[in-house]
């Protein structure tokens, strides 16, 4: 907490660079990170991209996994495009054939360590196996369906951009992401970046 002079409760000197390493030289201001910024560099940010090159109208491209079931939930933000026209869905509470679908390992974002995600795949009856999504499960069915987006000839891409925009998915929770083709000779692609955080 900041009161003017005061950091914490102690008083600062903004000049005084060798006491406070958290301030920028140049303008003389607090240097922060936001927390999806932070939990990079803590090792527990997620990264996964899948893409299809190749699809007709009405084909899918589906990410699915099961959520942590622990206090830790799941901050994610989403990022998809598609070639021609399309649209991409959040489908919260979903079912799908199981042992379908391939296991796709999501990447740490912090490259020189941290934990591996505890997002879980649907590979084997009834359980679950932690640290990997489903890509293109068959037999997707039920569910909350909540639209992302769509994409037309003069915009066919869309990024919620930052942690500003993420959505804190529900623990033990199954979820697929879904992009659409609305269109022939078409391609998609999406990509999704988390962090797993236990809230206060």
């Amino acid at each position: 907490m900041i009161h003017g002079n005061r950091l914490g409760g102690y008083a600062i000197d903004p000049s005084d660079f060798s006491r406070h390493a958290g301030f920028d030289s140049l303008f003389k201001v607090p240097v922060t990170i936001d927390v999806g910024h932070h939990e990079i560099h803590d090792g527990d940010s997620f990264h996964v991209a899948v893409v299809d090159t190749v699809m007709a109208d009405t084909e899918t491209l589906i990410v699915a996994f099961k959520t942590p079931s622990g206090a830790k939930l799941s901050h994610m933000v989403f990022g998809w495009s598609i070639k021609a026209a399309g649209h991409v869905d959040l489908v919260e509470g979903p079912t799908w054939t199981t042992n379908t679908g391939t296991v796709i390992v999501p990447r740490n974002r912090l490259r020189s360590g941290g934990t591996s995600t505890l997002t879980e795949d649907k590979t084997a009856t009834p359980a679950y196996t932690a640290g990997g999504v489903l890509l293109n499960p068959t037999g997707l069915a039920g569910g909350t369906t909540i639209t992302l987006g769509y994409g037309f000839a003069s915009k066919t891409a869309g990024n919620q951009g930052s942690h500003d925009t993420e959505w804190v998915l529900k623990a033990a929770t199954a979820y697929a992401i879904v992009l659409t083709a609305d269109a022939n000779s078409n391609g998609g692609f999406i990509e999704l970046d988390w962090y797993e955080h236990t809230s206060a």
